[in-house]
């Protein structure tokens, strides 16, 4: 009988412990699981029902109370007429291809298309901007980030304007915050200089095609115009097509600013005077330069104080 007694005892006892243990378990898994929740981003849903809709849509989604800063706002297929601010920190994405926001702007009626207003930590995800029109009071037509810290990974930003006859610069995107640009096409936009970007403070690219822009009619930097003081990291990326009409640097103009390019190519730019690639202005610290294939531009490959 106390055999059996001890028996019992001990079966209990050893009961006891994998309860304990399972308790804890459990407790653990519910911690885990209760952090994993508040770690994890939410998400906002926009639809658009028939096609064209109104960025008013997605707009109401950014400035809803309810948007918590990094929301990632999921759009729906289809084009957003207007203008756009983002004045929050949240991430646009597009649900599926087929996301246009189209700014519809002209002279008549300038505005960007999308404006990133300073203090804001944003990203684009796979959305076409388009339709935007710049001018001198307001620089920038596709995107103008206005001193934010801004990625654009995965998107187009194609036939834009920032008005030439103003001299306006950054046809597709105008930044003054810090940009970051990686597997995107930035086409066929213009301003007077600057026609595919204007880079006023830092911009980094990766993966990056900026195709058949322009600078003009007297303007430089037909597919980017590095601004004084900027700073400007390319990599892994092209630049074929861009002009300067009236001016220098068909791909690229480097004005009194920094600039390295590594691993990408500059090919078939042009410009009226030198640097159909690449335009560095006398007094300007030479470019880093590495592993770029730099041919087939006219009048030349490189001009100003740069020879490459």
């Amino acid at each position: 009988m106390a055999l059996t007694l001890l028996s019992v005892r001990g079966r209990v006892r050893s009961a006891s412990y994998c309860l304990r243990g399972l308790l804890a378990a459990v407790t653990l898994l519910a911690s885990v699981g209760a952090q994993a929740a508040r770690a994890a981003p939410s998400q906002v849903s926009v639809t658009c029902p028939s096609s064209p809709c109104s960025t008013s849509l997605i707009q109401s989604a950014i400035d809803s109370p309810s948007t918590a800063p990094g929301t990632t706002i999921v759009i729906g297929p289809g084009t957003y007429d207007g203008d756009l601010t983002i004045d929050k920190s949240v991430t646009l994405k597009a649900r599926w291809v087929g996301v246009t926001l189209n700014g519809e702007n002209s002279s008549t009626s300038p505005g960007a298309t999308v404006t990133a207003d300073a203090g804001t930590t944003a990203t684009i995800d796979g959305l076409t901007i388009t339709g935007g029109f710049g001018n001198s009071s307001a620089w920038g037509g596709g995107i103008r980030v206005a001193g934010a810290t801004l990625t654009v990974s995965n998107s187009v930003v194609t036939g834009n304007t920032s008005d030439p006859s103003s001299g306006s610069v950054g046809g597709g995107v105008f930044n003054s915050g810090v940009l970051t640009v990686v597997d995107s096409v930035i086409s066929q936009n213009k301003a007077g200089f600057g026609g595919g970007l204007d880079n006023d403070a830092t911009l980094n690219m990766s993966g990056a095609l900026v195709l058949d822009n322009t600078a003009g009619p007297n303007g430089n930097g037909g597919g980017l115009d590095n601004g004084i003081g900027a700073m400007t990291r390319i990599n892994d990326s092209a630049f074929l097509g861009n002009t300067a009409t009236g001016g220098s640097g068909g791909a690229i103009d480097d004005y009194h600013a920094t600039l390295s390019i590594s691993d990408s190519v500059l090919i078939n730019n042009s410009s009226t005077y030198v640097g159909g690639g690449l335009y560095v202005w006398s007094g300007t610290a030479p470019p880093s330069i590495s592993n770029d294939l730099i041919i087939g531009n006219t009048p030349d490959n490189c001009g100003g104080s740069f020879t490459c």
